[in-house]
């Protein structure tokens, strides 16, 4: 799976934002942590949620299992929003 090229990302504080950069989805904000953000940094490549979850792993402090699992509910509210 690879993001989307139609939308970017912004830091706004503390907190990350994605974008819609067409007229279709123009509406179509999504908000996140860092985690969330450092996700899409990752998805900016063709890759897996097994990848991404390594790769946290190696970043993050964490049980390898709840990563996963983050990794997953999240790439499944990307897939809803069409950003994958």
């Amino acid at each position: 799976m690879k993001l989307k090229d139609t939308y970017t990302t912004q830091q706004v504080a503390d907190v990350y934002l994605a974008m819609a950069q067409n007229k279709e989805n123009q509406n179509r904000v999504l908000r996140m942590n860092k985690t969330g953000a450092r996700i899409l940094e990752l998805l900016h490549k063709e890759t897996t949620e097994e990848e991404i979850t390594a790769q946290l792993c190696q970043e993050f402090e964490g049980d390898a299992a709840a990563i996963g699992e983050s990794v997953h509910r999240f790439v499944e509210q990307l897939k809803s929003t069409g950003l994958v």
